[in-house]
C-alpha cells in the first residue's frame, strides 16, 4: 500500500525469540519442579493429608 517491500521473513520473529519461546518455559518448569519437590519432601505426608481432609 505504501510501497514498502515486505518479505515473508520480515513478518517472522528473530531466532532469539524462537530460542526464548522454547527454552524459557523449560527452565521455568525445571526450577518450579525443583523448588516444589524440595518443599514437598520436607513435609510429613500424613500431616499434609490430614490438614487437607
Amino acid at each position: 500500500m505504501l510501497g514498502l517491500p515486505i518479505a515473508l521473513t520480515d513478518a517472522l520473529p528473530g531466532p532469539a525469540w524462537a530460542v526464548a519461546v522454547l527454552v524459557l518455559p523449560v527452565v521455568g518448569l525445571a526450577a518450579g519442579t525443583l523448588v516444589g519437590s524440595r518443599e514437598a519432601l520436607r513435609r510429613d505426608p500424613y500431616l499434609t493429608a490430614r490438614a487437607h481432609s
